[in-house]
């Protein structure tokens, strides 16, 4: 027994459990384990949402760009064949866009790859009609150069190769018929006066700055996905009791 202790005190504290029962207050319940969850959406989840309001901007100035090339090909001279065409790829183009904003806008659980992919598609078919126009050789090529890139930032491998065969393979097919003579040049900008040698020369260099555009969006997006999950990672978590 401690110095300054008697019986008293042995059972006042054996008998305040008692009381405190009498009095109806409890001892509070043992603390349950708690689960902790990381904040905000995965890292996936997040470049998707980032993928969605992309393609939204993109897709209006792609209408915008579309009704001023209408406008310029009317002003302009060139081909009949080639204008109409033109003309057709760029409508053909902005209904299958104005479809895909309809969607991201009212049915978003809709949007998929696919679709964009299937949009994107027919504004690649309207580059290359505009390319028949202008000239394989003429700027509008580059217009392809900045497309291939925004679209290598996707999620879809399958959908980005695909994009860049059209893109691609369609002005490399452009060039090499009216280069061979199968294909009359139409062009604005004529490749008539331009040597065999420098018309290859610069269809190797139009091809692998297409490729190049592809590579870097791809390695683009894998920097971005890395650097989102790290941020995910160090995030503040919450407790969940």
């Amino acid at each position: 027994m401690e110095a300054g202790s008697g019986p008293g005190d042995e059972e006042a504290t054996v008998q305040a459990p008692r009381a405190r029962a009498r009095a109806g207050v409890t001892a509070a319940p043992p603390a349950r384990p708690t689960e902790v969850r990381p904040t905000g959406a995965s890292p996936r989840e997040a470049m998707a949402e980032e993928e969605i309001a992309r393609t939204r901007a993109f897709a209006r100035m792609v209408l915008a760009v579309a009704g001023l090339t209408a406008v310029g090909v009317f002003a302009a001279g060139g081909d009949p064949t080639a204008k109409a065409l033109v003309l057709v790829a760029l409508a053909v183009m902005a209904g299958a866009v104005s479809a895909l904003l309809w969607v991201i806008a009212t049915r978003r659980e809709r949007y998929s790859a696919t679709l964009v992919t299937t949009a994107a598609a027919t504004g690649f078919l309207a580059v290359l009609a505009a390319i028949y126009y202008w000239g394989w050789l003429s700027p509008v090529a580059a217009v392809a150069l900045f497309g291939l890139y925004f679209f290598a930032l996707g999620a879809s491998t399958t959908g980005v190769v695909v994009l860049w065969l059209v893109a691609a393979g369609g002005h490399a097919a452009l060039a090499g018929l009216t280069m061979a003579g199968v294909l009359a040049d139409r062009g604005v900008v004529p490749t008539a006066s331009i040597g065999v040698r420098d018309q290859v020369i610069s269809l190797l260099v139009i091809q692998v700055l297409y490729a190049a555009a592809v590579g870097f969006g791809r390695r683009s997006r894998r920097v971005t996905l890395d650097a989102v999950s790290y941020t995910h990672l160090t995030l503040p978590t919450k407790r969940i009791v």
